[in-house]
């Protein structure tokens, strides 16, 4: 997540006038490929700041506003103050959130507290190792919504490895 006042290359759908930033809400796959990105606000200045994953899989995007049109609506400052303004992004496509849909298998919350979700289109055996390697927990996953309880495991980096028709790698964040 961050702010852009870019109207080209992978940015889609700025509102802003080219001075101006827009919020810009991106998702990443491990290998750093866009799998999709979001442009939200209007055309004044919105810099987002913060972003966090909802336990639905959609987002809570926070920063502030100049903007009384576009994404935005009844805007509470006077000519040139900023409001906060906070967005939910739904986890389905009725957020014009654009994702491939080749990149398979998500995780969320992602930071996680006690449990992760994970959905895959396909069964495969999944691994969880510390940065160390050492292995943390296993199971098998199945096609469709999963859980995994983290509860156990202290606060840090993990990688869960799956295996299945192809072999990945993804990052979990235990709080």
């Amino acid at each position: 997540m961050g702010n852009t006042t870019s109207e080209d290359g992978d940015v889609v759908g700025a509102h802003h006038l080219s001075i101006y930033n827009d919020y810009w809400v991106v998702r990443l796959d491990t290998q750093g490929n866009l799998l999709w990105q979001k442009c939200l606000g209007g055309t004044s200045l919105d810099n987002g700041y913060c972003i966090r994953q909802t336990l639905d899989g959609g987002y809570i995007v926070a920063g502030a506003t100049s903007s009384n049109d576009g994404d935005v609506t009844n805007i509470h400052g006077g000519t040139g103050a900023q409001d906060y303004w906070i967005v939910k992004l739904a986890p389905d496509i009725s957020t014009g959130i654009h994702e491939n849909k080749t990149a398979g298998l998500k995780i969320y919350p992602n930071p996680a507290n006690d449990v992760i979700t994970v959905s895959t289109p396909e069964a495969a055996t999944y691994f969880i190792t510390d940065i160390t390697g050492r292995e943390i927990v296993n199971g098998t996953l199945y096609t469709g919504t999963n859980t995994i309880s983290i509860a156990k495991m202290a606060g840090g980096l993990y990688i869960l490895r799956t295996e299945g028709s192809s072999s990945k790698t993804y990052k979990i964040i235990k709080e």
